[in-house]
């Protein structure tokens, strides 16, 4: 009996510094963000039974986020779990070799098309954020006509412009399964509403 009331007495404290913390939190809610952001490709690879490697280029990406998980203390630290999905268009020149020494083929250019869901653990201070990206997602390859799923990972920061505007670079890279993988290196405007 001593310990069922030692659980409860535990469970109030709890309760009653979580009140506290929400009663002294200033939170503004939003419904979402959309993002646009272009990205520069370097050096991905697909050194597999295709033996493609692929070069520079460039991506254009549209994001939609949400907010699931928020905490906010007085506008000095705020953590949250941003979910979203992420749409990418890639285009970037390909060449063919033998092995990783032979020499290359003449390049050509290749369209990808991801889209995939993130998840960004954010932390901010101010009105600078710093998260890692995970994520998953499928991926379309032309010319090959080729489908892949592939997993994504990465980090970047946003610096808040406006209440509304947010300014953000990362750096993420999206491995397909079939041993494929693009780097970005991305430039995004962020609206939140």
């Amino acid at each position: 009996m001593a310990q069922l009331f030692k659980t409860i007495r535990l469970a109030m404290v709890l309760i009653l510094i979580l009140i506290g913390m929400a009663m002294c939190s200033e939170h503004r809610a939003t419904a979402g963000e959309i993002s646009i952001g272009t990205s520069f490709i370097d050096g991905s690879h697909s050194e597999g039974s295709k033996t493609r490697c692929m070069n520079t280029g460039f991506g254009v990406d549209l994001g939609y986020e949400v907010k699931p998980l928020d905490y906010e203390l007085h506008k000095l630290l705020n953590v949250s779990l941003n979910t979203g999905v992420l749409a990418t268009y890639s285009n970037f020149e390909t060449a063919y070799r033998a092995t990783s020494r032979s020499p290359e083929s003449d390049m050509k250019r290749e369209i990808g098309l991801t889209i995939g869901v993130t998840a960004k653990p954010t932390v901010t201070v101010g009105i600078v954020s710093v998260y890692p990206i995970f994520g998953f997602g499928y991926d379309y390859n032309e010319p090959d006509d080729a489908f892949g799923f592939g997993v994504t990972t990465g980090f970047g920061a946003d610096i808040e412009i406006t209440d509304d505007v947010k300014l953000s670079v990362s750096r993420r890279e999206f491995n397909r399964f079939d041993r494929t993988f693009y780097r970005y290196n991305t430039a995004t405007v962020i609206f939140e509403f």
